[in-house]
């Protein structure tokens, strides 16, 4: 009597059907999903200022939520784009911040705009936009030069 191999069927002989395959997508032709489980602490909701702040992060998150994230990257960084953030300025900045030891060193570290000074500073792992810090008194990176 023929063995059966787990997981896959096989016809009535007993021969098993090719694998199935599995369509790969672009997340780039998809809209980010956010994630807020892995912020640093200073960097939370708790510490973002008073103000207006909260309509325009709603917001800002809805409407980058529309749109795929290759639209997003066609963006200018003071609309609904993003803009890279050299990993020095957060780890050379006087306040003491250092970047978290689950953000390889390989993987840009993106920021997003919203309001007049808010910030979503974070990493995009496919689809997931993983937010790491929330900046609303811009003190978390140098923003000169």
């Amino acid at each position: 009597m023929a063995r059966r191999l787990k997981g896959r069927q096989g016809d009535r002989c007993g021969r098993l059907a090719p694998p199935i395959a599995t369509p790969t997508v672009d997340t780039d032709d998809l809209p980010p999903v956010f994630a807020f489980n892995l912020m640093q602490p200073g960097y939370t909701l708790e510490q973002c200022r008073a103000g207006d702040w909260p309509l325009h992060f709603i917001e800002a998150v809805w409407r980058r939520a529309q749109v795929p994230w290759r639209d997003i990257r066609m963006q200018d960084h003071r609309a609904l784009g993003t803009e890279t953030l050299p990993r020095r300025k957060v780890e050379r900045h006087p306040n003491g911040t250092s970047v978290p030891d689950h953000i390889k060193k390989d993987e840009a570290i993106l920021v997003m705009r919203f309001g007049e000074s808010g910030r979503m500073v974070g990493v995009r792992r496919g689809r997931l936009f993983q937010v790491i810090w929330l900046d609303t008194c811009m003190k978390l990176y140098d923003h000169g030069a």
